[in-house]
């Protein structure tokens, strides 16, 4: 487990009838990404993440359609990592 305690600063919030709309970065460390979240307010639901890297590229994700409650199998979210050597038979 990696575990990292940092300062966060609130760069932007929105709250209106249906959204609610915050944009976060690290206090600590200047031209460090940034994470914008989006949630439906009725009922809460993360909707959108927005991350901007320090090099000003952004990456945005939409929950669309979302299952709760879903069975995932585990293998799903196995990492295979590409550069590493493959053993020799």
């Amino acid at each position: 487990m990696i575990t990292q305690q940092r300062k966060l600063q609130v760069l932007f919030m929105c709250l209106d009838n249906k959204r609610i709309s915050i944009e976060l970065a690290s206090s600590d460390i200047k031209d460090e990404s940034r994470l914008a979240l989006t949630f439906d307010k009725s009922p809460m639901q993360l909707r959108s993440i927005v991350v901007t890297d320090p090099n000003g590229s952004v990456m945005n994700l939409f929950l669309l359609n979302p299952k709760f409650g879903a069975k995932i199998d585990s293998e799903v979210f196995v990492f295979q990592d590409p550069n590493r050597r493959r053993k020799q038979r």
